[in-house]
């Protein structure tokens, strides 16, 4: 599979925060994740939108691939260097505070097309066994209850036992 990747360095803007938005956008639509992030209002989805484009030219004009045909393999926001700065504060003393950078990264692929042209639709491993967990604690016997477990029957779930 051919990659393409695109990076943004040095970024002031703490990573534990822009780690937020990167939850779900994995194996998306490159193109529709930059839409996405165009509507997003945070500071973080400007600058991911910025490197989801940047990822997308490279594609297009380095490789001449159709970004259409590119979805998200890998997309990541890693720690950079750290600034210190000293706060002062009464009494003579000081705090130190911290100005942490990022250091933004997209790995863009093509996405696998069966003979026909189609996209393919994997299932998830292990859906077949997959659990029905319960979403809130309910009496015994109450009416929500019967109505969660009418609706698990109905998706063909199996029920949550805890015990193992």
């Amino acid at each position: 599979m051919i990659e393409v990747q695109a990076h943004l360095r040095f970024v002031r803007l703490s990573p534990k925060k822009a780690r937020l938005l990167l939850r779900g956008l994995r194996g998306k639509s490159a193109e529709e994740v930059a839409t996405r992030l165009a509507l997003h209002p945070q500071k973080t989805a400007r600058l991911l939108r910025k490197v989801v484009l940047s990822a997308l030219a490279n594609a297009r004009h380095n490789l001449n691939l159709e970004p259409r045909s590119l979805v998200i393999k890998r997309i990541s926001v890693n720690t950079g260097p750290t600034y210190k700065r000293y706060w002062l504060r009464s009494r003579g003393q000081v705090d130190l505070l911290r100005k942490r950078t990022s250091h933004f990264s997209v790995v863009l692929e093509e996405q696998k097309t069966k003979s026909g042209g189609q996209k393919t639709e994997g299932k998830e491993q292990g859906a077949e066994n997959r659990v029905a967990r319960p979403l809130v604690a309910h009496r015994p016997g109450s009416k929500t209850k019967k109505l969660l477990e009418s609706q698990r029957n109905a998706s063909g779930l199996k029920p949550f036992s805890h015990k193992l």
